[in-house]
């Protein structure tokens, strides 16, 4: 069976996390947080090797980590992460898949999951957690938010965000909370020089995130099933690599 361009398993959604990953090959930017206590350093451990940089207070953090050795610590102030710019993550109305562990320590108007090439006037997009505890979504000409599911603070929630060629959906801890039509997303028209970020927009410094990051996972080129029943809750970290 096919789901997006890629070949699916038989019977099942692919698991979200294991020894090995059936789509690794289209897996654009793949982050585990892990690392010694207040380091800044973080590797994109996908093929494509993207540069990111820790900006502002962000730094690993060995005490609140969902998997492995650390997350990334965001504080709400300044802290983010800013991934080197790339058209990669121009993603029109491909599918794909994204999705990222999330402890929230407060609820605020734009708690940020992921933004690209927001520049505040003409296009871009970002996934975003909102003061209601909503999933949400900015898509560059308007907004979609989930009317279900509420993401609480203190706790570890998974979020995801996906579309194939004819839906688009968000999920939480394993259920879909919205599903709606595919929609065309594309960098800022007015700006290709600003950053992807996860934790905050490009344009605005006061809409970060305050909470704690762990495992991180965007796929261009297939939405891994979730489609219409949303991304199952992984039971380890993101594999590394293929079969």
């Amino acid at each position: 069976m096919l789901i997006g361009n890629t070949m699916a398993l038989p019977g099942r959604r692919p698991a979200g996390g294991g020894a090995t990953d059936p789509y690794f090959a289209s897996v654009a930017l793949l982050l585990n947080m892990d690392g010694d206590n207040e380091s800044t350093d973080f590797t994109d451990l996908s093929a494509a090797s993207n540069t990111v940089a820790a900006q502002g207070g962000a730094q690993v953090k060995t005490a609140r980590k969902k998997f492995g050795t650390g997350a990334c610590e965001l504080d709400g102030v300044d802290s983010a992460l800013s991934i080197a710019g790339t058209s990669a993550f121009d993603m029109g109305a491909s599918h794909f898949s994204l999705e990222s562990w999330v402890l929230l320590d407060t609820l605020k108007t734009y708690n940020v999951i992921f933004a690209s090439h927001w520049d505040g006037t003409a296009g871009g997009y970002f996934f975003y957690i909102n003061s209601s505890g909503r999933l949400a979504l900015y898509t560059g000409s308007g907004f979609l938010t989930a009317s279900s599911g509420t993401v609480s603070t203190g706790v570890w929630n998974f979020v995801a965000w996906y579309q194939n060629g004819d839906n688009l959906g968000m999920s939480l801890n394993g259920t879909e909370v919205f599903s709606g039509a595919t929609q065309t997303l594309n960098r800022a028209t007015t700006s290709t020089s600003v950053n992807p970020k996860i934790g905050t927009v490009d344009n605005n410094a006061s809409v970060f995130m305050d909470g704690v990051r762990d495992g991180f996972r965007l796929t261009i080129g297939t939405d891994r099933g979730f489609t219409g029943s949303g991304a199952p809750t992984p039971t380890a970290p993101f594999p590394t690599s293929g079969p």
